[in-house]
């Protein structure tokens, strides 16, 4: 879908930003670091880079500290504005895997962006995800068997040999597991 948007508005003043949640990475992916992302797409695009991430980067270099939620926050917002985009989409995926905390405090964070921005959220099914999009497009998308067999045999096909003794080791136990005593 990234590359999707950032081809159609290649020659348009838009800009696309994106978030990659990780349940792996829960730590790193904390709200400032996540909304300091959008703000590093958006400015790493630009030929020239504006007076107020100078500033904001000046500051803290100085102080050897690092910038809050709310000055990363307005400054994402001060360059959407100063840019003049007519359109900024940024686009999260995978909000399911992160912890619902987060989750809520970086949705309020985007909600708050100027109405430029088109957000795109992609996630599992979760009611607490769904209450927050109530009345918004919604498309569902769900993988269908032959789409899985074929993930999962070309997976295995790429598996070093170690890996394809511990999957062998599961698999049976798994079947052993669910015959129980037939």
């Amino acid at each position: 879908m990234v590359h999707h948007l950032q081809t159609i508005f290649k020659d348009d003043n838009v800009a696309v930003a994106c978030i990659y949640c990780n349940y792996k990475e829960q730590i790193e992916q904390e709200v400032p670091n996540l909304v300091a992302s959008l703000l590093k797409q958006i400015v790493q695009d630009q030929c020239e880079t504006s007076d107020n991430v100078k500033s904001l980067y000046q500051l803290h270099n100085d102080q050897s500290t690092r910038p809050t939620l709310d000055e990363f926050t307005a400054t994402l917002e001060s360059e959407i504005q100063v840019r003049a985009y007519s359109k900024v989409f940024i686009v999260v995926d995978a909000l399911d895997e992160c912890p619902e905390d987060n989750r809520v405090n970086l949705l309020d964070e985007l909600r708050s962006l100027p109405k430029a921005v088109n957000l795109m959220v992609t996630s599992r099914y979760l009611s607490s995800i769904a209450r927050e999009f109530q009345g918004a497009i919604r498309l569902d998308i769900r993988a269908n068997d032959q789409d899985v067999r074929r993930y999962v045999k070309g997976r295995i096909v790429r598996a070093p040999r170690q890996h394809l003794k511990v999957l062998q080791e599961s698999i049976v136990n798994k079947i052993v597991e669910n015959v129980r005593g037939m």
